[in-house]
């Protein structure tokens, strides 16, 4: 009976083991987490590449929607066994866009073997991730005066005025 149980457990750990190794993409915006971005800006959106598993994987990024102002820097990259590379997407917005426009976006990410392009093996779906870029316009920063700022300003100004009276009645006096 012990020993059927070790049996069980040896097998069950191997195959939970198993499914700890493998490749994947990390990603810090999704449907629910816009990108928010404004008129004219350029930025680069940031995607996480790794690969736990025992040999390299090559990852083909595309941007299946939103291609019209955004592209990844590189198409394919190579990902070593423990290791993680950046995928960068740019994404430049028309200066041309309206405060509160929304461009939805959809990124694919295909993995496979590393030597999968010589030897013909086709790429399965890693990650296909949708989000949305919405326009803001940035907010420009009142340079004017609050009421209180000018009662402020114009205390200070008495306040002056009147040591600068008071000092040159004290010179008048002593003359005298």
């Amino acid at each position: 009976m012990r020993k059927e149980i070790c049996v069980l457990m040896t097998l069950v750990l191997a195959v939970s083991m198993i499914s700890l190794v493998s490749a994947g993409v990390g990603y810090p915006y999704f449907e629910k987490n816009t990108f928010v971005m404004a008129p004219g800006e350029s930025r680069d959106l940031t995607f996480t590449l790794s690969n736990s598993e025992v040999d390299s994987k090559l990852f083909q990024a595309s941007v299946t929607r939103g291609s019209e102002i955004a592209s990844f820097a590189k198409s394919k990259y190579t990902v070593a066994t423990g290791k993680i590379v950046n995928a960068d997407l740019r994404i430049k917005i028309p200066s041309t866009a309206v405060d509160g426009q929304e461009y939805p976006f959809t990124v694919n990410f295909a993995e496979g073997p590393a030597d999968s392009v010589q030897s013909g093996i086709s790429l399965g779906v890693a990650a296909e991730i949708g989000f949305k870029v919405v326009v803001k316009k940035p907010e420009v920063e009142s340079t004017a005066m609050t009421p209180q700022q000018k009662w402020m300003i114009a205390g200070i100004a008495i306040v002056i005025l009147a040591i600068i009276i008071w000092l040159s009645l004290g010179k008048k006096k002593k003359r005298k």
